[in-house]
């Protein structure tokens, strides 16, 4: 078995465009893994986002209803009327299951919302995985394929 100095140009230049091969795999590899990580960051940061605005969306909703309370107690007592009284509460109560209903509802949305961009971006994490393994394994399989040809022309 000779040195690389001993081979014919031909077999020079198989080698070289086999580990050129093999790295630009691996290099790839890297590219692909580091793409699916800055899509999976960006959908993470957007679930956490969406979830944060239906809090604050159902914040709104409990301010509104209290703010509907109030002046619904304001307009009862203008009028001459009483709050205590059992059509006073029920409507007060009609109001404030409104207000609840509403924050309990933009919260849920916005949960099923984030939790759907979770998922996504869980799936492109492992997309990008797949990918980079699948790079590798043709870089691995290009080097093998090779090696044998090279092998042979060998002196």
């Amino acid at each position: 078995m000779g040195s690389i100095k001993d081979q014919t140009p031909e077999t020079k230049m198989q080698l070289m465009s086999t580990t050129m091969s093999a790295v630009s795999a691996f290099v790839r590899s890297r590219f692909q893994r580091d793409a699916s990580d800055f899509t999976t960051k960006q959908l993470e940061r957007n679930a956490k986002a969406r979830f944060a605005l239906g809090t604050r969306q159902a914040y709104e909703e409990q301010r509104q209803g209290r703010i509907m309370m109030s002046n619904a107690r304001a307009a009862m007592g203008a009028s001459g009327g009483t709050t205590t009284d059992a059509g006073a509460i029920n409507q007060l109560a009609d109001i404030k299951q409104t207000s609840d209903y509403n924050a309990m509802s933009a919260i849920f949305g916005a949960k099923s919302e984030s939790q759907g961009i979770f998922e996504k971006a869980q799936a492109v994490r492992y997309e990008g995985e797949q990918k980079s393994l699948l790079t590798k394994t043709r870089g691995i399989s290009s080097v093998l394929s090779d090696a044998a040809k090279i092998r042979k022309n060998w002196k």
